[in-house]
């Protein structure tokens, strides 16, 4: 079985699932193809995908050699990129005649079905059929998977049009199933009449498909795994005079909710603990959280670490007491189904707090694998953690419960089992 994964930035340092899931399921025997929007700045990856049998096609390259026509299946599973198309009007419309004409001068029925129904869609009749090149140079998918939504929205377009016959699976993730469609910028109706199957990443995001008019019965929640296999369990302890260790992960957006753990922290601090929290990751929102570090006077007891390579984040789960996830809805409505670096510092047997935020509370029981405070609650926040830092001694059976459910249903072989079958019984029909 050979399968498109059509996502937008590849292999994205912020959403290394993807990355993970298609090298597990082509150490399966699923060839995968990846057909990404643009290339994203994962150090290492690579070597990494290079080292697995993939091969990336050079975004430097003419259009034919982007989109090689290559329909053998002994190939080595590709990496394709969409060219971006120039800024000025006239350029772009004169690179997509160039590109495009020799692909639908033989199918000029499919450009008029596409440019029809591209309304249907964000990107618009030229994108939409600049977006159909590399399935026209590989016809022969058995199956295309969908990584967020408005992504299904045009493979179900572009099958209409006639430019592939094969199943879709669109696969919702996080602001795809929350703020677009609270803010009614797509309308998933086309999607959900013509769509094969739906795969959420939690029972919210199932919830909230089914109230947007998705049919119950092709909605299948698909976890975002983590391979536990590569993380140590390592009960946490506090040795007396020691200062508390506290830790998230995450990209630096509202939606993560830090600057409420900031304004935690700083209530902690003036009840006279003596903590460090350090926060890995980076994004739009770091000016704002070094204004409100400035602000709380909290220079002396904050890490803003940026982004740091994988291994370099484990390093940094390892060496903390406490991880916090005060995820919260924005003003936009945007959400997050279940974080995996929540997932991995459970994994590690560390004592979590987080918010009942989205899917959270399917990972986190309260009191038993961790803890769960309202969003955006600060004092709750606060004095969750006071309870939990002065009592070092609840934290190895918290861990060791925390372990057992994310290998329970968040481990990467049986979440990949449970696609791979998805996958043949959509096959089949």
């Amino acid at each position: 079985m050979r399968v498109a994964f059509w996502t937008k930035r590849f292999p994205d340092l912020y959403e290394t699932f993807i990355l993970n899931q298609v090298l597990q399921l082509r150490d399966s025997g699923i060839k995968v193809d990846v057909i990404a929007t643009q290339r994203a700045n994962y150090p290492h990856a690579d070597t990494r995908l290079a080292t697995a049998g993939m091969q990336f096609d050079s975004t430097a390259a003419d259009s034919d050699k982007l989109f090689p026509k290559n329909n053998n299946e002994g190939r080595r599973d590709q990496i394709y990129y969409e060219r971006q198309l120039p800024p000025s009007r006239l350029a772009r419309l004169r690179r997509v005649g160039v590109t495009l004409t020799p692909h639908f001068l033989p199918r000029p029925r499919s450009l008029y079905r596409i440019l029809r129904h591209a309304r249907n869609t964000h990107r618009g009749p030229l994108g939409l059929a600049w977006a159909a090149v590399p399935f026209l140079n590989n016809r022969h998918y058995d199956l295309v998977h969908c990584q967020w939504g408005h992504f299904g929205l045009m493979a179900v377009t572009l099958r209409t049009a006639g430019i592939f016959r094969c199943p879709i699976v669109t696969s919702f993730r996080g602001y795809d199933i929350s703020a677009i469609v609270d803010r009614k910028h797509i309308d998933y109706a086309p999607l959900f009449a013509s769509g094969d199957a739906f795969t959420p990443v939690c029972q919210a995001f199932s919830d909230r498909l089914r109230d947007a008019g998705c049919p119950s019965d092709n909605i299948k929640v698909i976890r975002s795994p983590i391979d536990c296999s590569k993380l140590e369990f390592q009960p946490r302890k506090h040795e007396p005079g020691q200062r508390f260790q506290l830790l998230s992960i995450g990209r630096l957006n509202p939606k993560k909710g830090f600057h409420f753990a900031l304004r935690a922290a700083r209530q902690l601090i003036n009840s006279g603990f003596q903590l460090h929290y350090s926060i890995v990751g980076d994004g739009s929102y770091r000016r704002e959280l070094e204004q409100l570090i400035a602000r709380l006077r909290l220079g002396e007891h904050v890490t803003l670490h940026g982004w740091l390579p994988h291994k370099e984040a484990l390093a940094a789960l390892y060496q903390s007491h406490v991880y916090l996830q005060p995820s919260s809805r924005t003003a936009e409505g945007n959400m997050e189904g279940i974080p995996n670096a929540l997932k991995e510092a459970m994994a590690t047997g560390m004592p979590v707090i987080a918010t009942r935020h989205s899917g959270i509370p399917e990972l986190v029981t309260n009191g038993m694998s961790g803890f769960l405070v309202p969003e955006g609650d600060v004092t709750a926040l606060a004095n969750c953690l006071t309870q939990l830092l002065g009592n070092p001694e609840s934290w190895p059976p918290i861990g060791k419960l925390a372990r057992e459910r994310v290998l329970e249903t968040f481990d990467i072989r049986p979440v990949t089992k449970s696609l791979i079958d998805l996958y043949e019984s959509l096959a089949k029909t």
